[in-house]
């Protein structure tokens, strides 16, 4: 396993995120992360405690212009 920061990959798998990393990427805060995954704006995976979130979910919702 490689590790950037927090940011992980596998070989062939997707990069997940962090609610943190997420808000850096979207310039949100990380609460304004957790409502739109509340809200179902934002696709997430809880792993246990962690919440992690597909890098191309980031892109998704940045292309469809719905980040604010």
């Amino acid at each position: 396993m490689e590790a950037m920061g927090d940011v992980k990959t596998l070989a062939g798998a997707e990069r997940l995120l962090d609610v943190n990393d997420s808000a850096l990427l979207l310039a949100v805060s990380p609460y304004t992360i957790r409502d739109w995954i509340r809200k179902g704006t934002l696709r997430a995976t809880k792993l246990g405690r962690l919440v992690r979130i597909e890098q191309s979910e980031i892109e998704r919702l940045i292309s469809a212009g719905r980040m604010r």
